[in-house]
């Protein structure tokens, strides 16, 4: 048995946090989980986003400039060994 409610076809079962979502903004929870729109991220996820690339960029290009400087002290015997090796 399905409900439609001015043409839309409700779904079958509603969560309770759906329930409360609808009660809070009627419109949000159509657009969310009836009309299924489209949602674009937010200033704050993009910029976060862009934040996170940046940073892990920066961490490879050290960790790659370590493991080349590690490489060049080894090749010229200037490594000491560290604890637990051998």
């Amino acid at each position: 048995m399905s409900i439609t409610v001015d043409g839309v076809e409700l779904p079958p079962h509603v969560s309770w946090s759906s329930f409360e979502s609808w009660l809070s903004c009627g419109k949000k929870f159509y657009l969310q989980k009836i009309a299924k729109a489209e949602q674009r991220p937010g200033w704050a996820a993009i910029g976060g986003s862009a934040v996170h690339a940046a940073t892990e960029a920066l961490d490879l290009a050290e960790w790659e400039a370590s493991r080349q400087d590690a490489e060049i002290s080894r090749r010229l015997g200037l490594d000491t060994p560290t604890e637990g090796r051998a």
